[in-house]
């Protein structure tokens, strides 16, 4: 999909091809810290 690859490349996207397990690995860290963010500012679902 070059359409979408360029389109997010203009807003400023950065595209890095990684591994799976390494992409696993960076969600899940990024799920961690942002569940610690989100905590630490009260924010609920309501």
């Amino acid at each position: 999909m070059p359409e979408a690859r360029d389109a997010l490349v203009a807003q400023g996207y950065e595209i890095k091809l990684t591994p799976p397990d390494a992409s696993a690995a960076f969600f899940r860290s990024e799920m961690t810290r942002m569940a610690q963010a989100v905590k630490s500012a009260n924010v609920s679902m309501d």
